[in-house]
C-alpha cells in the first residue's frame, strides 16, 4: 500500500511540474474519445455516405498507384516518395495487358490564389487531360484540360466552385487570369461540383492545372505523387497488380530483398478495410 501511495504521489508531483504537457495529453485523449463517440453515434447512414464517395473514387475497375510504400492497413515504410514518374506509367500502359487509360496526379498543397485583389488559400492539383474520364469529373462550364495543354506545360487552370464563389463573386471566372503564388494562369473552366471527399477535404476548393505545369513551373520536380489506372472490364485485378509490381520493381532496380517503393490500392482492399 505504501508503495502504491508513493507511486501516486510521485505521479501527481510529476503532473504538477509538467502542467502544460499534461493538459495537451488530456486534451488529445478527450478529442480522440469524442471523435470516436461521434463516429459511432452517426452510425450506418454516415458510413454509407462515405462508402458512396469511395465508390465514386473507384468508379469502374481501377487501381490507385502511389509513390512510396504506404499500405491501407499500416503506416509508411522507410521508402522514398519520389520514385514514381510519368515514364513509369507509360511503361505500364505498354507492358501490362488490360490497362485502358491512366491519369497521373501531383499535389502542391495549399497555395495562395489571387485575382483582382481577392485571395484564398487553395489546394493545387496537377492532372492530365485524361482526368475527366479517369476520375469521372468534368467541368460545369468552360473547357477541360487538353492534350496540348499537358504537352506544352500550359499555364491554364480549372477552378472549383467554392473558389469561384469566394474569389470571383458574381464575375464569371472563365477567361480571367489568376496568380498561384507568382505564376499567372488563365482560367479555362470551372470544375463540376464534388463536395467533401472521404478525407474531409472540400474538393470544390481546388485548382487543377496540367500535371507538367505543376511539375516544372510550381514544384520543379520530375516525379509524381500517384496515379489512377483504369482497367478493362472483366480483367482479374490480382494478377494485374502482380504484373504492375514486377514492371515497377524492374524499372526501379529493386533487389529481391528490398521492399516496394510504391503502393497499390484496389476496390477489393478498400471494401475489406471498411468492414
Amino acid at each position: 500500500m505504501k508503495k502504491l501511495q508513493k507511486l501516486v504521489g510521485h505521479g501527481f508531483r510529476s503532473m504538477g511540474r509538467h502542467r502544460l504537457r499534461c493538459f495537451f495529453m488530456m486534451l488529445g485523449t478527450f478529442v480522440g474519445v469524442a471523435a470516436l463517440t461521434v463516429v459511432v453515434a452517426l452510425g450506418q447512414g454516415t458510413r454509407q455516405e462515405v462508402m458512396g464517395r469511395i465508390d465514386r473514387m473507384f468508379s469502374g475497375s481501377s487501381i490507385l498507384l502511389s509513390s512510396g510504400a504506404m499500405g491501407m492497413g499500416g503506416g509508411p515504410r522507410d521508402a522514398p516518395s519520389n520514385t514514381l514518374t510519368l515514364e513509369d506509367l507509360a511503361a505500364l500502359e505498354a507492358s501490362v495487358d488490360g490497362i485502358l487509360t491512366w491519369d497521373p496526379m501531383q499535389m502542391a498543397g495549399a497555395r495562395e490564389v489571387i485575382w483582382n485583389g481577392n485571395s484564398s488559400e487553395v489546394r493545387i492539383m496537377g492532372h492530365s487531360e485524361r482526368a475527366e474520364v479517369v476520375w469521372n469529373r468534368g467541368v460545369s462550364r468552360g473547357s477541360f484540360l487538353t492534350e496540348s495543354d499537358v504537352a506544352s506545360s500550359a499555364r491554364v487552370a480549372l477552378v472549383g466552385e467554392t473558389l469561384a464563389t469566394e474569389v470571383f463573386g458574381d464575375t464569371d471566372p472563365i477567361g480571367e487570369q489568376i496568380r498561384i503564388g507568382t505564376v499567372p494562369f488563365d482560367v479555362v473552366g470551372v470544375l463540376a461540383v464534388q463536395g467533401i471527399d472521404p478525407h474531409g477535404w472540400d474538393r470544390d476548393n481546388e485548382v487543377h492545372i496540367p500535371i507538367t505545369t505543376m511539375m516544372r513551373r510550381l514544384l520543379n520536380v520530375d516525379y509524381i505523387m500517384s496515379s489512377k489506372i483504369i482497367v478493362a472490364e472483366g480483367v482479374d485485378l490480382e494478377p494485374m497488380v502482380e504484373d504492375i509490381e514486377n514492371v515497377l520493381r524492374e524499372r526501379h532496380a529493386l533487389a529481391e530483398a528490398e521492399p516496394n517503393d510504391f503502393a497499390m490500392i484496389t476496390p477489393v482492399q478498400v471494401e475489406a478495410v471498411s468492414y
